[in-house]
């Protein structure tokens, strides 16, 4: 199960790689998205909003039991992430451009760019990211299961516009 989620998060980052070199950065707006795929990215804004206030709660009700995040810091587990929700403070964020692709009947990969102003641990953290979340279906709902973060700079520096 590791090496097909260590797999897939590769394939989750060459997503984003190729996405951010395609996208125009100034488009900000929904493209397209049908209702159903809105429900993916009201997830989302959900789970941002629980960070902002600290909830923990759609934390634990969004999130699969298998979740893992991948960002420039490391890797982490459900619990990890929900502890470390004391130790940062969202100011603001916006959800830029988001694109969903759906994998197969239970598996979606919603693709966006975010400007965030947060700190944790007394550190900012990147103010633009590229986001890569993975959704399951599990006994009929839609959780998430793979949360990947990385700094949008860090692509536009390996030669993309």
């Amino acid at each position: 199960m590791k090496r097909f989620l260590v797999a897939l998060c590769i394939g989750v980052v060459g997503c984003c790689y190729t996405s951010a070199q395609q996208n125009d950065p100034s488009s900000k707006g929904m493209r397209n998205l049908s209702s159903e795929d809105h429900k993916f990215v009201d997830m989302e804004k959900a789970l941002w909003e629980a960070w902002r206030n600290k909830d923990r709660k759609p934390y634990e009700d969004l999130l699969s039991n298998k979740f893992f995040e991948v960002d420039v810091t490391g890797a982490y587990d459900k619990a990890t992430l929900i502890s470390y929700m004391d130790k940062c403070d969202l100011k603001d964020y916006a959800i830029l451009d988001p694109q969903v692709m759906h994998m197969n009947d239970e598996t979606v990969l919603l693709t966006y760019k975010a400007t965030v102003h947060d700190i944790c641990e007394g550190q900012p953290v990147p103010e633009r990211l590229v986001i890569n979340v993975v959704f399951v279906r599990e006994k009929s709902k839609w959780l998430k299961v793979l949360d990947s973060e990385v700094p949008q700079g860090m692509w536009m520096s390996k030669g993309g516009s």
